[in-house]
């Protein structure tokens, strides 16, 4: 079999709903009932009749506010289906068509799987082709189906250690600050600076280090990782800081698959974490389904519900 290109890889990135609601002791995570979460099946199934001839639905799918839901469902444990997001905006032309206009609208269509665990959330896999997905408007169509949707929050499983795992580090730089002494010390903002390491010889333990002080560090909350890094540098002697004066940890990694990639250690933003599925391609260009509710569901259970849930 030949290998798939960058086009046809299958992934599935992971988010879950939860209900969020303020009481008198603050802001508090509310269970999404067994009853609420058969209620949206049965919304789901009433919803994936709605027509693109009704004009407000119509654009709703083309902002990405709706998809197009089909195949829809009803498993023991879950709920799975295929929804259609829309590309449009941009002509172009089509050998069997000719010129497809930029107001039509193109539908590609993708897998879901909703799975309510025992903690009363709602997980949601949304199935990737090469770049193409169209979560967003998967998420709102789900969200504005259930009660009280401005309760729902929806927040987005990120795992960096998965995707570089077994990467092989090229490069560290840290960014630092360091404050002043005493009110009089030359340079009242302290000094600043970067230091960067990379291997230096075959047998420096340079792959091993990063991995396990730095790399490893995405696991773990991103509070802790600055007394980490400031234990690693004083631990190699290469620089005598406070965890509060570390700005900055970048790693460039080469990843397993090809290509490189750098980690940001103290980066706030959060990405969706795309999982690799090893699915058959059919004729038409998209993953078996039979198979993406299959390998879908053995990722929830090893990735997210193993170290999440006790599920």
């Amino acid at each position: 079999m030949a290998p798939k290109s960058d086009e046809q890889k299958v992934t599935v990135s992971f988010h879950y709903l939860i209900r969020n609601r303020p009481t008198k002791d603050g802001i508090v995570d509310i269970p999404i009932t067994i009853e609420e979460f058969e209620e949206l099946y049965e919304r789901l199934n009433a919803y994936k009749f709605s027509s693109l001839d009704d004009d407000n639905f119509f654009e709703g799918v083309r902002v990405r506010k709706r998809v197009v839901i089909e195949h829809l469902h009803k498993h023991s444990d879950c709920i799975t289906g295929i929804y259609k997001s829309s590309y449009s905006g941009h002509s172009y032309e089509n050998t069997d068509h000719g010129l497809i206009s930029a107001s039509s609208l193109n539908l590609r269509p993708f897998f879901f799987l909703l799975y309510r665990s025992r903690s009363g959330k709602i997980y949601i896999a949304s199935q990737y082709l090469g770049n193409l997905g169209g979560y967003s408007g998967l998420r709102s169509t789900i969200v504005d189906l259930m009660n009280d949707p401005k309760d729902i929050l929806a927040r987005t499983f990120n795992s960096e250690f998965d995707e570089i795992e077994n990467s092989q580090p090229r490069e560290v730089t840290i960014n630092y600050s360091k404050k002043p002494t005493s009110i009089s010390s030359a340079g009242m903002y302290g000094k600043r600076g970067t230091i960067a390491f990379r291997k230096q010889s075959k047998d420096d333990g340079f792959e091993q280090t990063t991995h396990e002080w730095l790399l490893s560090l995405t696991k773990i909350d991103k509070p802790i990782r600055k007394m980490k890094i400031q234990e690693l540098l004083k631990q190699q002697e290469l620089l005598d800081v406070n965890d509060d004066e570390i700005e900055d940890c970048k790693v460039m990694v080469a990843l397993e698959g090809g290509g490189t990639r750098v980690v940001h250690l103290l980066d706030h933003h959060t990405f969706a974490t795309k999982f690799a599925l090893d699915v058959k391609i059919e004729e038409d260009g998209h993953p078996h389904y039979d198979q993406m509710i299959k390998e879908t569901k053995l990722l929830l259970q090893e990735k997210i519900l193993d170290r999440k849930e006790h599920d």
